[in-house]
């Protein structure tokens, strides 16, 4: 495991952040958040720091600084109304879109020259992992 982790970062976040730096002036945890946020509709502030292992005042902080950029909405939650969920503004999916765009020419570049069915295996390798681990 801590081999594929080094792997993947070394191969792909490195690049990807990279590729990134500089993007409306996000830092890294905030890119973090905007990417579980385009996996999830809404997430608490509690939720996010668990899934990024962020302590709650720095979630708050990024939090408060994705909204003065425009790119999330705080509201409260329906069931609990001592609690916040932060959603996707229009501008932070339109933002998810083009980083997400960034991601996939720098994957395709990446992957320029490796033959097609080992690019095909490793996709759906990856994508039996993702399903596997949702079920934990």
């Amino acid at each position: 495991m801590f081999n594929f982790v080094g792997l993947f970062h070394e191969k792909f976040l490195y690049g990807f952040r990279r590729q990134n730096a500089g993007f409306m002036g996000l830092k890294k945890n905030q890119f973090k958040i905007l990417g579980r946020l385009s996996c999830h509709h809404s997430l608490t502030s509690t939720e996010i720091g668990r899934m990024l292992d962020l302590e709650k005042g720095s979630v708050t902080t990024l939090i408060d600084q994705l909204e003065e950029y425009g790119l999330v909405v705080r509201g409260y939650d329906p069931d609990d109304r001592r609690k916040f969920q932060i959603v996707l503004s229009d501008a932070g999916r339109e933002a998810v879109n083009t980083i997400n765009a960034g991601h996939v020419e720098g994957l395709g570049a990446l992957l320029h020259g490796v033959d097609e069915r080992e690019v095909d295996r490793f996709f759906e390798c990856l994508q039996y992992s993702v399903a596997f681990m949702k079920k934990l």
